[in-house]
């Protein structure tokens, strides 16, 4: 084939599917393999190519390719999640209980969370909510306004005993 105006010579197609005339060279790779450069070249793990494909396709959510060179992707096993495409693996789930999860379906009862698709309790010094434990604040929670209960309990005998004293010596 000849890709330029002027050349002295053709180049050389691998594929050996260039037409007399041709302009370019079509390289037809094998299955998780692509052209690049007139030259096959397998595919990055996390994408697949049929065969004569011009480009790698990533893998769908919910599914995986863990090798370079993957004619197509496998779905999550049970147990397990994809939440992005082009995913090298899956990531576990205890509450999945189908292939091709692209989210984790766990509920953790209050005060845990979801790590690593269990569910586990928020450590001592925080707390759970929405799913996300959050530490606990460094400063006092505010007391409500006036003196607490006991001070004014105390408050009050000692008013009272006054209250007697003084009655007593105005007799």
């Amino acid at each position: 084939y000849g890709d330029l105006e002027g050349a002295t010579s053709c180049k050389d197609c691998p594929s050996n599917l260039d037409k007399e005339g041709a302009t370019s060279c079509k390289v037809a790779c094998p299955a998780g393999e692509v052209a690049v450069d007139g030259v096959c070249t397998p595919c990055q793990a996390g994408t697949f190519a049929a065969a004569g494909a011009d480009v790698c396709t990533p893998c769908a959510k919910g599914s995986f390719a863990e090798v370079a060179g993957s004619e197509s992707c496998t779905l999550c096993p049970v147990k397990t999640y994809g939440p992005v495409e082009g995913a090298t693996e899956c990531l576990p789930c205890d509450g999945n209980d189908s292939e091709g999860m692209v989210i984790c379906n766990i509920v953790c009862p209050d005060g845990e969370v979801v790590e690593e698709g269990k569910c586990v309790p928020c450590p001592a010094g925080s707390y759970e909510d929405s799913d996300t434990c959050i530490p606990c604040a460094a400063e006092p929670s505010p007391r409500p306004p006036g003196p607490p209960r006991a001070i004014s309990a105390r408050r009050d005998r000692l008013r009272r005993r006054r209250a007697a004293r003084r009655a007593r010596s105005a007799r």
